[in-house]
């Protein structure tokens, strides 16, 4: 009895010895890409040009032509509106851009064209993009148009 008393011991003493020899650590590594952040610039305003203010009146812009349209719009072309989004190559991006309230008078829902096509998400060309800009006003009230300047907000998101 003593004899498996120690034989187990000894098995015991060497199971334990040999798990101690099956562990070991290691320092992990991790890779990462951080991403600069996109710039945004924009050349210059958007402009309609003249306008005819009454209430029911609309004027288009094109993004990616310039050509204006609508019984309120008395050009027919402006310059493009350009902004310039700045970041790496092959960086993927989306451009939000937010529509204005009529507490103006005015409704403007902005559009763009990212070069290829008017979707809000693309991959950067080169380290620096051009978005053209364009969109709809709607005179709503023209008793309240008094400003002529509308602000909206132009959002680029990168993962």
């Amino acid at each position: 009895m003593q004899r498996e008393r120690i034989r187990s011991i000894l098995l015991l003493a060497l199971l334990c010895m040999s798990s101690a020899c099956w562990s070991a650590s290691f320092t992990a590594k991790v890779k990462l890409k951080l991403v600069s952040p996109a710039n945004v610039t924009q050349d210059k305003a958007i402009e309609f040009g003249a306008l005819n203010i009454t209430n029911g009146k609309e004027c288009h812009l094109a993004a990616a032509t310039g050509k204006l349209s609508g019984d309120a719009c008395h050009a027919s072309s402006v310059e493009k509106p350009v902004i310039n989004i700045s970041g790496d190559k092959d960086l993927s991006v989306r451009v939000n851009v937010s529509k204005t309230e009529a507490d103006s008078g005015i409704v403007f829902a902005p559009t763009l064209f990212n070069g290829q096509n008017n979707h809000a998400s693309f991959v950067l060309d080169d380290e620096t993009h051009q978005v053209n800009l364009g969109g709809s006003l709607l005179v709503v009230d023209a008793e309240k148009v008094q400003d002529s300047e509308l602000q909206f907000g132009v959002e680029v998101i990168y993962p």
